[in-house]
């Protein structure tokens, strides 16, 4: 056992305290004169201290055994710490954040965890420490501390709520909770709870926010989404190791054409780290120089490999609020492929001249190279766009010359991410996505190729638009008469009325939900009638979407570029990727709806024996249907699990209570109750009109119901007798 010898020259009493605090749970006196390497003439001495640090509830004997001494306020099994030199032997050691004075025994972390977690010498991490008898601690990683991203441990409180246990059995510690949470404190459920950034290891302190996500098993709303769907967070080891290999893969400039001279923009939503594509506006002087540049991830993911079928398999990139599913392993979706700021790339470039009206009368697609991109969020490429910056002059003439708002469509029909702060930052960017895979589907077409176009039908069945209908029109949403008359351009104004109303996320996902027909994937020459498009196809995003690579790959194989285009085995299956992608495009669809819906419900806890309001926006013989406006969650409730006293109204087009009448599409407010996150359900305890929005009178000679909407005299058929 190592001796303290050299670090404690003299057997001080504050020696005696750190050895017995970063000890073990307890250690015995036989294991204290061991450690300082006493002599028995020594031992009293070591006696004295012990006995002195006990009346200063310093420390304190063990209650299994008296000889045994522990620390009150013993060192934290969780600590934060880093690296403080480069492994040896296996091992690297630790140095523990404030902490004043040295520790009396090493502490390390093994060289396996640091390549693993890709631990870097002042990174600060979160590490448990394993209690070993003797002169080392060793540790094993738990989290790192990155800039806007709280390290969290999930635990509960005790009876009394001044305590907080993790619910890994693994630490030992009970934490001093600050909490953040108002009104009772439920002891029985699990809670988040934040490691401070300043930890005190000897004092150790958590502020615990809310009720943990799942009360059940501490999941996360990512984890029970990817549960419900079947998605895998993480490549295997194979196809990560391929990863890192095509990572180190070098490009030939030979053939490629050099783009590094010209101010291209990769403009993205703010958390965005996959970033695939670029653009680049230019006044000439008959027009426009209109370049799309598109990251070329057919380089590096080349068909028949492990990384292609993965990527074949997942389909897509899943964004959540709390975490991604990448498509492709993290070594290319936002290393290598992604054109960040500050790295030389390989891309697809698709170069358009258009004339002052913004039409274009030349296309060229081509291999190329780009470095000194200008990485941006919308939010500042918005701003950019406002500036008297010369650069964004013709961005501003183009946004003139063409009809922007036109192609807010693209976004509604193929659902992209919306910044609040872009304005119409991120239509133009949009606009030039567009028409950058319109270009890429004729580009192919002329040259024969087959590929995966991008079509779509248009809107739903009669029948069933009625049904949406009645729903918007109950949340004060006007629609066409008939499904015939419903237009891409009717659908953008009502966006537009959405935006200004504050809630256009929630219209817009509602539309793509409800409303249309879902665009699918297919090898037949068919049309997209959202965009108006005779051939459409995906190509600028292929490090979230398999359909892109595909495109892109037939780019190369047009390009002579044979070793990153389409192989046989991709065209003869073509067919079968098409209803593959499309079945998982309904997963990817139905992941965004649980998201909406989870997330939407784990505000809805917080609301619990609450009234919100809400619109009947359906009745039935035997249910009803009831939409919260707020939080966009709908609910089928059969009618005898109605609040007590209501029912369905004899005429179906109602509800009433025998003194009050609700009809169809009014806006009424219910009480929360029952409230489940982990099953995403809900129900209500209450229920009533909104004050002074409808009353009920029933004439007692004759049976006749008449309702009275604020004065405006509305009838409604009398009930049966």
């Amino acid at each position: 056992m190592k001796t303290l010898a050299t670090d404690f020259p003299s057997l001080t009493q504050q020696a005696v305290y750190e050895a017995i605090a970063y000890n073990p749970d307890s250690i015995s006196r036989d294991s204290l004169i061991n450690f300082f390497g006493l002599s028995a003439a020594q031992a009293p001495l070591l006696d004295n201290h012990v006995a002195t640090l006990v009346r200063e509830r310093k420390i304190h004997r063990a209650q299994e055994n008296v000889n045994r001494f522990e620390a009150v306020d013993p060192l934290s099994d969780v600590v934060v710490a880093h690296l403080a030199e480069k492994p040896t032997r296996g091992r690297a050691a630790l140095r523990i954040e404030n902490v004043n004075f040295d520790l009396p025994m090493t502490v390390t972390i093994s060289e396996k965890q640091i390549r693993a977690h890709r631990l870097k010498a002042t990174e600060r991490i979160l590490v448990l420490l394993e209690r070993h008898k003797g002169s080392e601690l060793k540790a094993k990683f738990m989290d790192r501390f990155t800039r806007g991203k709280p390290v969290v441990l999930n635990g509960k409180f005790n009876e009394a709520a001044d305590r907080f246990s993790p619910l890994d059995k693994r630490i030992k510690i009970r934490f001093s909770a600050k909490t953040t949470l108002p009104g009772v404190i439920d002891p029985r459920a699990p809670y988040y709870a934040q490691v401070p950034s300043m930890f005190n290891p000897h004092k150790p302190e958590v502020i615990v926010g809310e009720q943990k996500w799942d009360p059940q098993t501490g999941n996360r709303i990512y984890e029970v989404i990817a549960s419900n769907h079947g998605l895998k967070p993480r490549h295997d080891k194979p196809t990560t190791l391929e990863a890192r290999k095509a990572a180190r893969r070098k490009f030939d400039t030979y053939g490629r054409r050099d783009l590094t001279g010209i101010p291209i923009f990769v403009v993205d939503p703010a958390d965005a780290r996959d970033h695939d594509d670029g653009i680049l506006v230019e006044r000439m002087p008959t027009g426009f120089r209109i370049m799309a540049v598109i990251a070329d991830v057919p380089f590096y993911v080349r068909p028949g490999t492990l990384l292609d079928e993965a990527a074949r398999a997942r389909g897509f990139t899943h964004y959540l609020t709390d975490e991604t599913y990448h498509m492709l392993p993290l070594e290319l979706s936002t290393g290598v492929c992604s054109l960040r700021e500050g790295g030389t790339r390989p891309v697809v470039y698709i170069e358009q001249f258009r004339d002052l009206d913004g039409v274009p009368y030349k296309t060229d697609i081509g291999l190329g190279y780009i470095d000194g991109q200008r990485q941006m969020s919308y939010g500042q490429f918005q701003r950019f766009l406002a500036s008297d910056d010369p650069l964004a002059h013709p961005y501003r003439e183009l946004q003139r010359s063409l009809n922007i708002k036109q192609y807010d469509q693209e976004i509604l029909f193929e659902s992209a991410s919306t910044d609040q702060r872009s304005g119409d930052a991120q239509l133009i960017v949009q606009a030039l996505m567009v028409d950058a895979n319109k270009a890429v589907a004729e580009f192919l077409d002329e040259n024969g190729r087959a590929y995966l176009r991008r079509t779509h039908a248009g809107h739903i069945n009669p029948i069933a638009f009625a049904e949406v209908a009645a729903e918007f029109d109950a949340i004060g949403y006007d629609m066409p008469s008939s499904v015939y008359d419903l237009t891409p351009g009717w659908l953008n104004d009502m966006l537009g009325e959405a935006a200004m109303r504050g809630e256009k996320e929630r219209i817009q996902s509602m539309i793509l939900l409800k409303l249309l027909e879902p665009a699918l994937y297919s090898t037949r020459p068919l049309m997209h009638w959202g965009l108006g498009a005779g051939a459409y196809t995906h190509a600028t995003s292929p490090i979230r979407r398999y359909a892109d690579i595909l495109s892109l790959r037939a780019v190369h194989s047009v390009l002579n570029s044979l070793e990153c285009g389409m192989s046989r085995e991709d065209e003869e299956r073509l067919d079968k990727t098409a209803n593959s992608l499309n079945h998982l495009q309904v997963v990817s669809r139905n992941v965004q709806h649980d998201k909406i819906k989870y997330y939407a419900i784990k505000d809805l806890y917080h609301q619990e024996r609450n009234a919100v309001r809400a619109s009947l926006t359906a009745v039935h013989p035997d249910s009803v249907e009831i939409f919260l406006t707020t939080y966009g969650l709908k609910k089928m409730i059969p009618t005898d699990a109605l609040p007590t006293g209501w029912h369905c109204a004899d005429n179906q087009m109602g509800i009433t209570d025998g003194t009050r009448y609700i009809p169809q599409g009014a806006a009424i407010r219910v009480t929360i109750a029952d409230v489940q996150p982990h099953k995403a359900q809900w129900s209500i305890s209450r229920l009533e009109a909104v004050k002074n929005n409808y009353s009920l009178e029933i004439e007692r000679k004759k049976p006749r119901l008449r309702v009275v909407d604020n004065g405006r005299g509305y009838r409604a058929p009398a009930p049966a007798a």
